[in-house]
C-alpha cells in the first residue's frame, strides 16, 4: 500500500469511529461528496497550461520572461 491510501484508511477509521458509522455509511457518504469537490476543478488543456505558465512567469516579480536574476 502507497502512503495516500494508507492515510485515507486511517482517515476513514478515524472518521467512523468517530461518528458511529458503519463502512457502508461512509462510503456512500463519500460518494455523495465527490461530485460536489470535483466539479468545480478546472478543464487543462494546453491553451490553460500554457496560459497559466506565462502568467506565473510574468507575476513573480524577482525574474525576468528571459532568466536573468534581478540583482
Amino acid at each position: 500500500m502507497d502512503e495516500t491510501k494508507i492515510r485515507m484508511e486511517i482517515l476513514k477509521n478515524i472518521t467512523t469511529s468517530e461518528y458511529n458509522m458503519t463502512e457502508d455509511q461512509f462510503t456512500k457518504l463519500i460518494d455523495a461528496l465527490k461530485p460536489l469537490f470535483c466539479s468545480n476543478l478546472p478543464e487543462w488543456s494546453y491553451e490553460h497550461a500554457t496560459s497559466f505558465t506565462l502568467q506565473l512567469l510574468t507575476t513573480i516579480g524577482r525574474y525576468r520572461l528571459v532568466y536573468v536574476p534581478v540583482q
